[in-house]
């Protein structure tokens, strides 16, 4: 590295697409890419670099700032959907050789994000100091193969095991899911830290009672992700709606997100006959109306088909809410097995729901476990931590 780490510069990768705005000005769409977000490298006192893909020009999604006197974007330009999936990919390869990285840099990669696979290259090209940041499975991206989802699948959780195991320092965001599945190698450096930071505002001050509770009453579940694809589940709480009619309980779901999938989810419903039953709310990056939505409801529900620690969840946890959810990735971490059930099994998921809503002093129980574990997620997160984490490599390197 060079004499100090300060004279280095620390680069982070996101597969979340930026807008550009006047003057070379750049927002970012998605909340957990912002000033805010990045302080955790900001505070290395580094320069600090994002790569990221723009958005095409007619997204009007733009709530994360990214205006900072030492914060540059690196921008990705090309990623349009009228351009066929080889040309994008070939565009965004020429671009990020292109990248400038030096060695000794600090460059930080999320997995298995297809922006972080392809500068995880670039930087050991470049011999610099290579931080994997592992945010899931290689599942949570499967359906980026299409057909070839079982081999590239395979193929992908070989190379991300390859890579994590020749990097320079590992970081994880589960406590020991994803350390299993990918784990480093015991000479390096290496942090558990959840991305999930929370503030003051998004805790409720102690868990909620379920004395409202009971098979006789209407029981309200939400459930918030992404609706870009199905492997939010959300197409599988639609179809519960129906057997649950059978056990006697009202139910109602409210779906927070918005995606491609969102006409095929409200299609769904409505062949069902369920739609008096759901509401799509579409995305809500307002927190105030956000943790509206969460108070307003009596469980929330994860049912992914592949999953990190999911963010949502966790905030659904701080607000004092009972939650359950599948049985994959980092969710075992965040629900005690009496709210876990197994993936699209709608029999599972229905024992569960009973379980919960005829046993309140249970639900009760685990929302206080889980709003205590909401604390201690955000904790991990706090950005001087891994800030110094990360100061301590450029030390290591320049040792």
């Amino acid at each position: 590295m060079h004499s100090s780490p300060h004279e280095s510069t620390l680069i982070v990768a996101t597969d979340v697409r930026v807008i550009e705005r006047e003057e070379s000005r750049f927002v970012s769409t998605h909340p957990t890419v912002s000033v805010d977000s990045l302080e955790r490298y900001l505070l290395t006192g580094l320069e600090c670099r994002l790569v990221a893909r723009v958005a095409e020009p007619t997204s009007d999604r733009a709530v994360g700032d990214l205006a900072h006197p030492r914060l540059t974007v690196i921008p990705l330009y090309g990623d349009d959907k009228k351009l066929s999936a080889v040309r994008r990919v070939l565009a965004t390869v020429a671009q990020l050789i292109r990248v400038p990285i030096s060695r000794g840099d600090i460059v930080v990669v999320r997995l298995p994000e297809f922006i972080g696979v392809l500068l995880w290259f670039r930087a050991k090209l470049a011999r610099a100091v290579v931080v994997s940041n592992v945010v899931a499975d290689v599942t949570a991206v499967r359906e980026h193969f299409g057909r070839a989802a079982p081999a590239g699948t395979w193929l992908l959780r070989r190379a991300v095991r390859w890579m994590v195991a020749r990097s320079s320092a590992t970081a994880y965001v589960t406590r020991r899911t994803l350390q299993a599945l990918y784990p480093p190698r015991s000479t390096v450096p290496s942090i558990s830290a959840s991305n999930v930071r929370l503030g003051p505002e998004s805790f409720t001050h102690a868990a909620r009672t379920y004395d409202h509770v009971g098979p006789d009453s209407t029981v309200r579940l939400v459930a918030v992700g992404s609706q870009e694809s199905l492997a939010k589940g959300h197409d599988f709480l639609i179809r519960s709606l129906m057997p649950l009619k059978g056990t006697g309980l009202s139910v109602t779901l409210d779906l927070v997100g918005e995606g491609s999938c969102q006409a095929q989810l409200v299609a769904l419903a409505q062949q069902l006959g369920v739609e008096d039953r759901v509401r799509f709310l579409g995305f809500v990056s307002d927190r105030t109306s956000l943790n509206a939505t969460l108070d307003a409801a009596d469980f929330f529900v994860m049912p992914s088909r592949t999953e990190g620690l999911p963010r949502a969840m966790v905030e659904a946890m701080a607000r004092g809410l009972c939650c359950m959810g599948s049985a994959v990735g980092g969710i075992p971490e965040l629900a005690p097995p009496q709210a876990l059930f197994r993936v699209d099994d709608v029999e599972s998921f229905r024992q569960v729901l009973m379980r919960l809503v005829s046993d309140p002093s249970m639900a009760g129980r685990i929302a206080a476990q889980q709003w205590r574990d909401a604390l201690d997620i955000s904790n991990s997160a706090k950005p001087d931590r891994f800030a110094q984490f990360l100061t301590t490599l450029g030390r290591r390197d320049g040792a």
